[in-house]
Order: structure tokens, then C-alpha cells, then sequence
């Protein structure tokens, strides 16, 4: 955990705690697996991904996640492809597995059919806070 300083009003330093973050951006194409550009990782974490069915994507992570301290975002959550009047026409679904493995799932609202194809430059980002 990195432990910034902040200057009050009195001009005494109190001690600021900042979570510790793992960001990057998630791209998948056609039938392969997911592939990242990590763009910060202060946790340490890595995350080995695999395509286990159209629209199903599994990363295992090490070492593991303490999800009660501990929050998690996947960007471009609702994406607008072809929706009517720019509505939000596919989703894209993450599930917390376990403390090693997280899936996401990606799919067209309206059909509820499983898509690829749709985590391009799609931000992925854990903070830890002690």
C-alpha cells in the first residue's frame, strides 16, 4: 500500500492511504483468448486468459484476490453497435469466480446471444485498499 502526505490547513502532514491498482486494456479477437496491455500494476497481480466459449472468457489470477477489500470495473460496459437511436445494443458481464478467477461474458441485449468480438481497448481495473 503507497502512503501519501497531505498538508492540512494547519500545515501538519497527515498520512493519506492510496489503494494499490492493477489497469489495463483487454482486447479479443475472433476465437482467441483475450490479450491485455497492462498499464499499471502496483499489486503485482497476473492474469492468464483463456476463451472457454463464444462470448466466455476466464483469467486466472496470481497470486490472489481479497474481494472484500477490493473493487473491480470492466469499462464499455453497455456498447452501442447498430442499437437503435445509439442505444446501448450489447453488454458485457463480469463475474467474480473466486479470489483466482474472474469471467467475462459479452453478449447482444437483445437476442441474449453470446458475441465476440467486443472488448477492444476495454478497460479492466482493480484496486486494493487495505
Amino acid at each position: 500500500m503507497k502512503t501519501d502526505f497531505f498538508t492540512t490547513g494547519s500545515g501538519s502532514t497527515t498520512p493519506s492511504t492510496s489503494p494499490l491498482i492493477y489497469t489495463s486494456q483487454i482486447n479479443q479477437v475472433g476465437l482467441s483468448a483475450p490479450t491485455e496491455v497492462v498499464l499499471e500494476n502496483t499489486l503485482g497481480l497476473t492474469l492468464s486468459w483463456t476463451r472457454h466459449n463464444i462470448g466466455t472468457f476466464k483469467a486466472t489470477i496470481s497470486p490472489a484476490v481479497d474481494w472484500t477489500k477490493t473493487s473491480f470495473y470492466v469499462g464499455n460496459q453497455m456498447v452501442s453497435s447498430g442499437g437503435v437511436s445509439g442505444s446501448p445494443s450489447k453488454l458485457i458481464n463480469t463475474i467474480e469466480n473466486s479470489s483466482t478467477e474472474i469471467t467475462i461474458e459479452t453478449m447482444e441485449l437483445l437476442t441474449g446471444s453470446s458475441f465476440d468480438d467486443m472488448l477492444q481497448n476495454t478497460l479492466l481495473e482493480l484496486k486494493y485498499y487495505a
